[in-house]
């Protein structure tokens, strides 16, 4: 789906409010029993009405991955019990673990949403504890957070994510916020200096 509730500054998804029609999505599960893994994703999925019934047919095929890429500002208690349970990674756009600098990249957003939705998603792990795939943090990296990249080792843990993703800010959507295009020396000698102590860290 293109449809999103949120509006990052970042984002190079046109505004759009398609969505792959049901009647097409269902010649896609005709090939669920010989994928090895399938990626959903939009705008934010959990929007779509029938995601939960396509989520739950693809979770009849236990060797199937499905990795769910999210805002996570609309995973209620049942879809966290239902992705729990099943062989799927949450894969959860974040970008700051601070509110005010999480709100001005994430415009929409409510931190404290976040918060309490990665909340029931870490008791659902819990309930539900068995051999599951890594859920994993993707943070994009610009002038308003990369200072603040440290905190997310700390984040990650206590939210149980076991992988941080670290993406560089591509187009010129909000050029201001963009370190590497054109190339801000003072911010990549930064990166340089404390990604290294960011990896020890969190090994």
């Amino acid at each position: 789906t293109g449809c999103c509730n949120i509006n990052c500054i970042m984002c190079q998804r046109q505004d759009s409010s398609f969505t792959l029609p049901k009647a097409k999505v269902q010649q896609i599960t005709e090939f669920f029993p010989y994928l090895d893994s399938i990626m959903w994703q939009g705008g934010e999925v959990f929007l779509v009405d029938y995601f939960k019934e396509l989520f739950q047919e693809a979770s009849r095929y236990p060797d199937l991955l499905q990795e769910v890429n999210t805002n996570g500002l609309l995973i209620t208690e049942d879809w966290a019990d239902v992705i729990a349970q099943a062989n799927a990674r949450l894969i959860v756009s974040i970008d700051s673990t601070d509110k005010h600098t999480y709100e001005y990249i994430r415009r929409g957003a409510r931190f404290e949403t976040l918060i309490r939705n990665l909340s029931l998603f870490k008791e659902a792990r819990r309930r539900h504890s068995k051999n599951k795939p890594a859920d994993i943090i993707n943070v994009v990296v610009m002038r308003a957070n990369y200072q603040g990249l440290e905190a997310f080792v700390d984040f990650a843990l206590e939210y149980g994510f076991s992988g941080i993703n670290f993406m560089y800010m591509v187009g010129q959507n909000c050029p201001q916020e963009n370190i590497f295009d054109p190339l801000d020396s003072g911010a990549v000698e930064f990166l340089k200096k404390h990604i290294p102590e960011i990896t020890a860290k969190a090994l």
